[in-house]
């Protein structure tokens, strides 16, 4: 008896071993095929014929950008299928662009490639051949061409946004008695010159080129406005007062007032 029903137990842990090896087997083969579906579906969807691409949707509102040139840029990098198409590559060649400030490409389900440009913002030019955008960033676009009226900024490398700053809270300042800002420079002292729109030029110094700005801004209407025609220079550098010299007198140093 003892002997039947160890064989007995012996059958049966046979039996449990054999059915726990076949859900063994039986996952593995099932990891096996969806291993190679995976595989598989990759294959498919690395496949350039895919959901090939078919529209490409540039958006943004324009005004020096060129589109076409936009697009010679980007078309080459867009061919293939929706999953294959290197976004990050697209992006890349629409920022180079030096009229691009800002580019975003987005995959549109199933077939569509939607590319979002931000065009830069040009407020002065930077030096003779550069510009400087409203973040006080310097770009170089290959034309110029229509971009009209702007100031001409220069300063230290590096100062660009300070000087950007400088000549937006200055044109702010000059616009409460009707004046512009032609060119705005801060030499390697950090001296500050002023030409105004009327072609008068003026010297600020290094120390509180606000602060004296304002002095004239304050002195303008009552003072200089009646002979602003025959003025040539202001020198605002004096700690109370400012110097000018008018046209028909070169060699003057012009009239000392106080301010």
């Amino acid at each position: 008896m003892a002997e039947r029903s160890k064989r007995k137990e012996e059958k049966q842990s046979l039996r449990i071993w054999m059915q726990v090896r076949m859900k063994d087997i039986a996952g593995l083969v099932l990891f096996a095929v969806m291993l190679a579906s995976f595989v598989l579906l990759v294959d498919w969807l690395r496949d350039p014929l895919t959901l090939p691409m078919r529209t490409v949707k540039v958006e943004g509102e324009f005004m020096y950008l060129d589109r076409e040139q936009l697009q010679a840029v980007i078309s080459p990098l867009v061919e293939g299928g929706f999953f294959t198409v290197d976004v990050g590559s697209v992006q890349k060649a629409a920022n180079d662009l030096p009229w691009v400030y800002r580019a975003s490409v987005h995959r549109i389900w199933p077939d569509s490639l939607r590319i979002v440009v931000e065009e830069q913002q040009p407020a002065a030019r930077w030096g003779e051949h550069e510009l400087l955008n409203e973040h006080g960033e310097i770009f170089r676009p290959e034309s110029r061409g229509g971009v009209q009226g702007l100031a001409m900024l220069h300063g230290p490398e590096g100062r660009e946004r300070y000087v950007i700053d400088r000549y937006l809270d200055m044109s702010d300042a000059l616009a409460t008695v009707g004046l512009g800002i032609a060119a705005l420079v801060q030499d390697e002292r950090r001296a500050w010159h002023l030409q105004l729109t009327n072609q008068v030029q003026l010297e600020l110094g290094r120390t509180d080129p606000d602060r004296r700005l304002q002095r004239f801004v304050r002195v303008y209407p009552a003072v200089l406005s009646s002979g602003v025609a025959g003025l040539e220079y202001v020198d605002l550098r004096y700690s109370n007062g400012f110097a000018i010299r008018r046209l028909q007198d070169p060699e003057d140093d012009g009239d000392k007032r106080k301010g």
